[in-house]
């Protein structure tokens, strides 16, 4: 994989039915460079935000990062931890 950029910022992590939480975020953007998936984007990193929205958003599957620049990705969290997440951006990446 090549790293091509990585993005890091406040922005707002939002569910369905709790609304929306402050987060901060540290993302990583990756290209696959060999196999059948080559070429394809891969997006994903870390975020802190309240524990409900978090618990919400990973029993719901999805939630939306807002990221600093207004730039609203869906996100699918990962191993959460209290405040802290991983998360993978499904879909398109953001812009970097």
């Amino acid at each position: 994989m090549k790293h091509l950029a990585t993005l890091a910022g406040s922005g707002w992590l939002r569910t369905r039915s709790s609304g929306s939480s402050t987060a901060t975020y540290h993302l990583d953007i990756w290209r696959r460079v060999t196999g059948p998936s080559a070429g394809e984007l891969v997006s994903e990193g870390k975020l802190t935000a309240e524990l409900l929205t978090i618990a919400e958003a990973r029993a719901n599957g999805r939630a939306v990062l807002v990221l600093t620049d207004g730039d609203p990705i869906a996100v699918e969290i990962g191993n959460a931890s209290g405040e802290e997440a991983e998360f993978k951006v499904i879909g398109r990446p953001p812009r970097h």
